[in-house]
């Protein structure tokens, strides 16, 4: 055989179907990627005229000036490199990053000139950063919004000095993100997806029809919310709720009237309680599979309980790291939680697991934290326990203290746990883990 002649079962490289050379692609970095383009045509077409050009983004971003006069200045040359750049590519991007200087007023008109519409006939999502630019900038940039005609993501970053009201308007936008509240409104009926203040969504349900919010399915509310609380009255389709902002009881309660389609509520910041019927408030949500507490506060001397036990599909629940029920108060949990975070104290610990052990009978993956920084000592009774949840597969304590012997205390070895964290506790070498937990695939210890 020639040895310069490939054998007949080979397979070159270059023959290769598209789809796997993108596979083959995915594992470089960005970098190696661009790198590859140079290899030949065929290469450089499907990372830069196909699909694959999502991992790119085109950025425009104008050169930094410490004053006008100074960015003013360097106005034609940007403007000449960048209507070049435009005029020579023939890649087709679909996510596109403009970062607006407080200088650009006079630049705006002629750089969307060289960009709409060869480069923006493609772009499915848009990020603007607003650094400091002006109001007719800002106008110029919200109207051209509207005439992009596959855009499907918008954010908007950095608009605190744009100082007049406005409304974003666009057919076909499915996911909004914009980091000011109060001076903007949007017209986006195919809207699926928000990350903003609740302020805006309130503006959009005054704006225009009530309509404009039917399709809203995901929200992550940021800032502070100072919306009438109705607003939550039309979102009927909502699936998923994240709320990073200081939280009012008014508008769990809201929350709790009206979003019945809820799958997911997490809520990032501390909440102070002061109705002690909060959680029978959250009844309602009978479709929930998630819920989160970050922290959950009280009122001095307020006795409250816990009754989820309608949410009969959730799975996942998490209760902050704080106890604030009494030793006494009744703790109502369903059967189909798969997934607890839940904090204990020397007071409330044995009474929990009791909870546990008798009610979640599909439990997979347990998180123990002990907020008593006095005493947090794991009761013995807790680690007997422990055999009893037959499906557990993750079990981690959080600010516990253990003696070497602590796990010999338990009755039977548990096989089906695969993973054993401890996160700031404090312990000697511990004995028995090996034969009580003999499948473990992951044991740490973050001290």
């Amino acid at each position: 055989m020639n040895e310069m002649t490939s054998p007949e079962w080979e397979t070159r490289v270059d023959s290769l179907p598209e789809e796997m050379l993108c596979m083959i692609f995915d594992h470089l970095d960005l970098w190696s990627v661009k790198q590859v383009t140079l290899t030949c045509r065929r290469w450089h077409d499907i990372v830069f005229l196909s699909g694959y050009i999502n991992r790119f983004k085109f950025q425009i971003d104008f050169p930094w000036a410490s004053n006008a006069k100074a960015g003013e200045a360097k106005h034609p040359e940007f403007l000449e490199e960048l209507i070049g750049a435009v005029n020579h590519t023939q890649r087709s991007y679909r996510n596109m990053h403009f970062i607006v200087r407080a200088y650009t007023d006079d630049a705006f008109p002629a750089i969307w000139k060289a960009l709409h519409p060869k480069m923006t006939e493609n772009v499915t999502s848009l990020i603007v950063v607003m650094d400091k630019a002006g109001k007719s900038t800002f106008a110029a940039v919200s109207e051209s919004i509207s005439l992009i005609p596959k855009l499907r993501s918008l954010s908007l970053h950095y608009c605190s000095r744009i100082n007049y009201f406005t409304t974003l308007r666009h057919s076909s936008v499915q996911h909004l993100e914009i980091d000011q509240r109060r001076k903007f409104a949007f017209d986006m009926p195919e809207l699926k997806s928000f990350v903003g203040p609740l302020d805006i969504l309130q503006q959009a349900w005054s704006n225009r029809q009530h309509r404009l919010l039917t399709k809203l399915k995901h929200v992550t509310l940021t800032y502070d919310c100072a919306s009438k609380l109705s607003v939550f009255d039309r979102l009927a389709a909502l699936e998923t709720l994240q709320i990073k902002t200081n939280l009012d009881e008014k508008l769990i309660i809201a929350i709790g009237d009206a979003c019945t389609s809820l799958k997911e509520l997490c809520l990032h910041c501390g909440m102070c309680i002061s109705d002690p019927t909060i959680f029978l408030r959250l009844s309602n949500l009978v479709n929930l599979r998630v819920l989160k507490f970050s922290d959950i506060m009280k009122r001095s001397h307020l006795r409250f309980d816990i009754d989820l036990s309608k949410l009969t599909q959730l799975e996942v629940l998490c209760l902050g790291s704080t106890v604030v029920w009494e030793p006494t108060s009744l703790i109502l949990l369903p059967e189909s939680i798969r997934n607890l975070s839940i904090p204990v104290t020397v007071e409330t610990e044995g009474n929990l697991i009791q909870i546990i052990v008798a009610s979640l009978t599909q439990l997979q993956k347990l998180h123990l934290c002990y907020s008593d920084y006095m005493d947090r000592r794991v009761a013995k009774s807790t680690i007997k326990s422990l055999p009893h949840l037959k499906r557990l597969e993750e079990l981690s304590f959080v600010n516990a203290e253990f003696s070497q012997s602590d796990f010999l205390n338990m009755e039977a070895p548990m096989p089906q746990l695969r993973t054993l964290r401890f996160k700031s506790c404090s312990s000697n070498r511990l004995l028995g883990l090996e034969e009580l937990f003999p499948n473990l695939k992951d044991v740490k210890r973050c001290w």
